[in-house]
């Protein structure tokens, strides 16, 4: 049986406090780096503020390959109605002005809330329809040109 005196327990809390220290500052630079992209030097304030812009710069450089706000809100406002009328989205095509919706309707006129929400939301629809198909769906396609 192993005992310890005071000295003895308080010392080795130290040596315990100080390790945890050093692995919690590794794990601090760590992310700090993976933050920045690279290793950054700096410690405490100044090296979270060099990720920071670090960080801002890239996400800068990479905001022309992530939706905006706005054909994200589209998208949830298109899957929401298409959801509602029992419509099945094949395929969404989302440019600056134009967007094409391929899917099939449970009936004819089960796209035409869709259409009615895209001309809300400043869009001229155009609807094709065709015969339905061996599972008694209706294809269509919407292509709409977003109105100035």
């Amino acid at each position: 049986m192993l005992l310890l005196n005071t000295g003895s327990f308080e010392f080795l809390t130290k040596i315990f406090i100080e390790r945890k220290k050093q692995e919690m500052n590794k794990y601090i630079a760590n992310m700090v780096d993976r933050l920045a992209g690279y290793h950054v030097e700096a410690k405490g304030e100044h090296a979270l503020k060099i990720a920071k812009d670090a960080f801002k710069q890239k996400m800068d450089k990479m905001k022309v390959f992530l939706p905006d706000d706005d054909k994200v809100s589209l998208i949830i406002d298109i899957v929401n109605e298409c959801y509602s009328s029992g419509v099945t989205i094949g395929t969404i095509n989302l440019s600056t002005n134009v967007l094409e919706i391929y899917g099939t309707a449970p009936s004819w006129d089960a796209p035409q809330p869709l259409v009615l929400k895209l001309t809300k939301l400043r869009y001229k629809p155009n609807l094709e329809r065709k015969e339905a198909n061996l599972e008694y769906r209706i294809p269509f396609q919407i292509t709409a040109t977003k109105e100035k």
